[in-house]
């Protein structure tokens, strides 16, 4: 049985021309912002032991997703405060309960790894390859679960950059992006709506940890008492509570 549509039920009107043009030039736009932000770290900046395991992902990625940066109402200092204790910041995040953010599992592991687990699905052995003034690099190695397949395996590596905001004094620029390799050869040849599935869930991932990060460090910098005893309702490490009253309360 033939479902053809009319021929005029296919031509889109000039009305639609034009809103798909401007929504196009809009998301263009949105993507070059932070452009420079959002760039994949050069292999020459990572440990050598890493080199080869980040080139092949980063080199073929089953996906690619680079995030355009976003404004974050915080210090520089804040905000690398936050990415070097992240169990602090989970745990911070669980007792403050703020509307726009994630919740995490994350544990410090020996040799400066961490294990994270975003509740909703996506779990991963994370090691720091790179962690300087303005640079995270994570590669992380964990499992995933996607719509319409079964829980997928593979390596992310995941760059955050940040740097003062010159159009917002107090703050700064942050982008983020992660490349993601699928570790079954078969499913890496995924075919591109499979391929977009995914990366619609990577990106919906990597969005809501970084606008998490985004609003804990602006409530750390705008009220850092609060933070403080949301750790201490969250009975955090007698250790990690003194360490942020040294950072933001004794100053």
């Amino acid at each position: 049985m033939s479902c053809r549509l009319p021929p005029r039920a296919r031509i889109p009107s000039r009305r639609a021309l034009v809103g798909a043009l401007l929504l196009g030039l809009t998301a263009s736009a949105r993507a070059d912002e932070g452009a420079d932000l959002a760039r994949p770290v050069p292999l020459a900046e990572l440990p050598a032991a890493l080199r080869a395991e980040v080139g092949a992902v980063t080199g073929d990625p089953s996906v690619a997703c680079p995030l355009p940066a976003r404004s974050v109402a915080c210090r520089p200092g804040t905000f690398a405060f936050l990415l070097a204790r992240l169990p602090l910041a989970a745990r911070a995040l669980d007792a403050l309960a703020l509307e726009e953010t994630g919740r995490y599992d994350i544990e410090d592991r020996p040799g400066g790894r961490f294990r994270i687990d975003d509740r909703a699905g996506a779990s991963a052995l994370c090691e720091r390859a790179v962690s300087s003034e303005g640079l995270l690099v994570v590669v992380a190695r964990g499992r995933l679960e996607v719509p319409v397949l079964p829980a997928v395996e593979g390596t992310g590596v995941i760059v955050v950059r940040w740097e003062p905001d010159p159009a917002a004094p107090g703050a700064i620029r942050c982008a983020c992006r992660v490349d993601f390799r699928l570790a079954s050869r078969l499913l890496h040849g995924l075919t591109a709506p499979l391929r977009r599935v995914l990366a619609e869930v990577l990106r919906e991932k990597l969005d809501r940890l970084v606008a998490s990060a985004a609003a804990l460090a602006a409530l750390v910098d705008r009220d850092p008492t609060a933070v403080a005893r949301a750790l201490e309702r969250a009975d955090a490490p007698a250790s990690e509570r003194a360490a942020f009253r040294e950072a933001f309360l004794l100053h």
